[in-house]
Parts: C-alpha cells; sequence; structure tokens
C-alpha cells in the first residue's frame, strides 16, 4: 500500500462522495474509483457499501480510515517539524553530522539555524557536540551545562547529561560521572528518563 493510496482513501471516507473526493484530489473521477477498487482488491476486503450512485462506509471502512488518519496525521506532524524551514530540522542535522564527525558541515547547518533564529538552549546542545566531536571536551561540557541549568526541554537536558557522562568516561572520571547520575536524578523525572532509555535501547 503506498501513502498515495491512504491519502486518497482517507478523503473518499470523510466525504463518502467519489466525485467531492475527487474534486479535492485534483483526479478524475474514473480514476479515483479504479484505485479504490484496487485497493480494495490488495486487501481482499470492501471499505464502502455502494448504494446506486452513493458510497456507505462500512465497518471495515471504518477502521481503516482511522489508522489512515493516524498516519495521515504522523506524517503532517513531522513534515511540518522537519522542513528546511525550520531550526530544529538544522539543529536535529547538525546534531547527526557532528556525531558522524563532520564538523564542518555541522558549522554552517548551525549558522542556518541562528539565522532561522534557532532558541538559545538548543544552540548550546549543537555547539556542545560540535566541541565534543573536535575533543574539546572542557568547552563541550560547558555547552551541555548550559543546558542542563537553562533548558525546560527535558528532553534536551537529558542528551546534555547523557553527553557529559559520555564525556566523564572518555576522561576516566568515575566520580565525576557518579555525581552527575545522581543530580540527573534528581533534576529529571524518573519516568522521563526511563522513557528515555528505553527509546535510546530501541533505536541503538
Amino acid at each position: 500500500m503506498e501513502l498515495q493510496q491512504i491519502k486518497q482513501f482517507r478523503e473518499i471516507a470523510r466525504t463518502e462522495n467519489i466525485s467531492k473526493a475527487a474534486e479535492a484530489l485534483g483526479l478524475t473521477q474514473a480514476t479515483l474509483s479504479q484505485n479504490l477498487k484496487r485497493l480494495e482488491d490488495e486487501l481482499g476486503v470492501q471499505l464502502f457499501e455502494r448504494v446506486g450512485k452513493k458510497l456507505i462506509i462500512n465497518n471495515a471502512g471504518e477502521i481503516m480510515y482511522h489508522h489512515c488518519d493516524e498516519i495521515c496525521t504522523t506524517i503532517d506532524i513531522l513534515a511540518l517539524k522537519y522542513t528546511p524551514t525550520n531550526p530544529i530540522y538544522h539543529r536535529d542535522y547538525a546534531i547527526t553530522l557532528a556525531r558522524l564527525g563532520d564538523t564542518k558541515a555541522a558549522k554552517e547547518e548551525l549558522q542556518k539555524a541562528e539565522l532561522l533564529h534557532l532558541d538559545d538552549a538548543s544552540i548550546n546542545l549543537l555547539n556542545g557536540e560540535i566541541y565534543y566531536a573536535e575533543k574539546q571536551y572542557a568547552l563541550a561540557v560547558g555547552c551541555f551545562s548550559e543546558v542542563v541549568s537553562g533548558s525546560d526541554d527535558e528532553y534536551m537536558r537529558y542528551r546534555a547529561y547523557h553527553s557529559i557522562d559520555e564525556i566523564y568516561k572518555i576522561q576516566g572520571d568515575l566520580q565525576a560521572s557518579i555525581d552527575l547520575l545522581e543530580d540527573c536524578m534528581n533534576k529529571i523525572p524518573l519516568i522521563w528518563l526511563l522513557q528515555s532509555i528505553i527509546i535510546a535501547t530501541i533505536i541503538l
């Protein structure tokens, strides 16, 4: 099943009218009808009851509509968040570049994000990642510490704590790592930490 099929089905389900859905999608009625028939054949289930020229969504169609609507909504949110005109797009891309060791490209993305008015905490997080990649550990810890003390975003604070901990372990400073963990446990809700650890484990 393709994304286009999902979007077309959702519009048909919303209107229960091939003519209105086709007009909204910029397609001919014949094309949309054929695409709907193809989708039903692929799924092996009828999604609408056909009463003359009228379409009435059935139980299978209702279930399909619920899931398709969730998928389309999620895609819309991701498209909004990760558009090149959003500074968070450049921040996250720059962090990825820094982690891959391409600090030159990361700095270029940072400049783009700054032009789009990236918030101070995100700039500190990104600068910390760049310094970390360049092995300028003292500067990196300084930037990450600014995130810990100045951001209300639990995700960014957790990332900053985690990166500082990585640096302490590289430097062999076990006591500093232990002290950091205690501070983190006191400042970030436990349930959020557990969720972050689970997500990180899944990603890795």
